[in-house]
C-alpha cells in the first residue's frame, strides 16, 4: 500500500482554540495546514479547551488502495514558557466509527516547533481494522491538558494524518 497524507478541511464540535495573534477570534483549519512554524497557528492556554478538525478526503481512490496498515496524527507544536516548563496536549481519532483516545503529547517550553507524533494506529478502534469509509469521515481532536503558565500558550502550527 501506498503512504499518503491527509489535511484538515473544516472544524467540527466544541472549538476553543484562538488563531495567532491579539485576537479572541476561534482558530480554522487553515491555520494548521501549511508547515510554516510562527507563519500562522492556533494557540491555547486553558485546560480542556479543545478544537476538533474533519479531514479532507483521500485523495487516492479507494481501488487504488490495497488495504489500510496505520493511520498515525503527526503535528508540529511548540509552548511559549521557558525551555524547563513543559505543557500537555491529548489528540484523539475520530469519527465515523473510529474512537482511538488519548495519545498524550508532553510539549516542551522555548518556543521552538518540535514534531509530535502520536501512536501507529493499526485498527480503527483497538479491535477492528481500518476501511476507507473510516477515512473519509475522520476527525482529528486536539485537547489542552492543564492550564499553561501565565501569559504562556501552547502552539499547534501544522498537522496531517499519514495513512
Amino acid at each position: 500500500m501506498a503512504t499518503f497524507i491527509m489535511l484538515p478541511d473544516g472544524q467540527t464540535g466544541t472549538n476553543n482554540w484562538l488563531q495567532k495573534g491579539f485576537t479572541m477570534t476561534i482558530c480554522t483549519y487553515d491555520h494548521v495546514d501549511v508547515d510554516d512554524d510562527n507563519g500562522d497557528y492556533c494557540k491555547e492556554s486553558t485546560a480542556n479547551h479543545e478544537i476538533t478538525f474533519t479531514m479532507a478526503d483521500p485523495s487516492i481512490a479507494e481501488s487504488a488502495i490495497g488495504s489500510i496498515d496505520s493511520v498515525q496524527v503527526k503535528t508540529k507544536m511548540s509552548y511559549t514558557a521557558g525551555s524547563t516548563a513543559s505543557t500537555y496536549v491529548r489528540t484523539d481519532l475520530q469519527g465515523g466509527g473510529v474512537t482511538h483516545n488519548q495519545d498524550q503529547h508532553t510539549v516542551a517550553g522555548g518556543s521552538t516547533y518540535a514534531e509530535y507524533n502520536g501512536d501507529v494506529e493499526t485498527t480503527r478502534d483497538g479491535t477492528n481494522p481500518w476501511e476507507y469509509t473510516h477515512l473519509e469521515g475522520l476527525e482529528v481532536q486536539f485537547k489542552k491538558i492543564l492550564s499553561a503558565a501565565a501569559r504562556t500558550e501552547v502552539r499547534l502550527s501544522y498537522f496531517y494524518v499519514e495513512v
